[in-house]
């Protein structure tokens, strides 16, 4: 599938002023990250904070919605789904789960840093990548903050 970073929202875990005080957090993390990693699309709002690379630079956009159930107006196909393996096993999806494949292209520490404080507000966070592939996000959050910030992917899980 690629290098790809996942997460889980659950319906509206956190107040909408803890959301926003993380959103300005995201927006700090953009603006510092500005002057080494070009951003296209970016915008943040009370409901989601978006952004991509620029150019040959971009992949998926990185798109987080506060709520699922806006996340369902923005995107109909994105309902709940069962699908049954051929060796019997399920998957389900889920509203709730999102997905942003960076290539590991430069603005991968942007998403980075985002989803390392966002999952401190108990966002669920999945990737592709280890620790190390996280550092220099982990590094660009905590200066951000002020404070060290730790990797967010409590135990690993086959993405």
């Amino acid at each position: 599938m690629g290098y790809t970073h996942y997460w889980t929202l659950e319906p509206v875990k956190y107040g909408a002023q803890e959301w926003r005080h993380r959103v300005e957090l995201c927006q700090m993390i953009m603006a510092k990250a500005s002057a080494d990693v070009m951003l296209d699309h970016a915008f943040t709002d009370n409901r989601r904070v978006c952004f991509n690379g620029v150019g040959d630079l971009e992949h998926d956009t990185f798109v987080i919605y506060r709520e699922v159930e806006f996340m369902q107006e923005v995107f109909d196909e994105h309902k709940p789904w069962t699908l049954k393996m051929l060796d019997g096993t399920t998957m389900h999806s889920n509203p709730g789960d999102q997905s942003c494949k960076t290539a590991r292209k430069p603005y991968d520490t942007v998403v980075t840093a985002c989803l390392c404080v966002l999952a401190e507000i108990g966002l669920a966070v999945r990737s592709d990548g280890d620790l190390a592939d996280w550092l220099a996000g982990m590094a660009l959050a905590s200066e951000v903050v002020g404070r060290a910030i730790e990797f967010p992917i409590k135990e690993r899980e086959s993405a």
